[in-house]
């Protein structure tokens, strides 16, 4: 097996608050050099394993991807109930799923996500 780069790698969330609480806490602590891919960060500002929302990662494409969180209540979020909100966020997971030239990964624990 070759080495991967870290910047071909995005772990991607539904929501901010999902990095921030989830995400961010065990990347720091197994010490993997991240970037945050914010609404104003350049995709390219700096090394690390990517970290981004399902919206930041619209147009960009990594070798590998990771999603986390896919479990009941998070994606789709509690307070999708109409069809309406519901397609919104398959084509949301689409857009998320797309992003993987190589290899996709989908991760999530409890109950899983309706969407998968």
């Amino acid at each position: 097996r070759e080495a991967v780069e870290l910047e071909r790698i995005c772990i991607v969330a539904r929501s901010h608050r999902y990095l921030r609480d989830e995400i961010l806490p065990v990347v720091r602590a197994a010490g993997i050099p991240y970037l945050l891919l914010e609404a104003d960060t350049p995709d390219y500002a700096g090394s690390g394993v990517r970290l981004a929302t399902m919206h930041r990662v619209k147009g960009l494409e990594f070798e590998h991807v990771f999603i986390a969180g896919m479990r009941a209540g998070v994606m789709p979020p509690a307070w999708a109930v109409t069809e309406a909100d519901l397609l919104r966020e398959r084509c949301l997971l689409h857009v998320a799923a797309s992003r993987a030239r190589e290899t996709l990964t989908v991760t999530g624990w409890g109950k899983m996500s309706a969407l998968v």
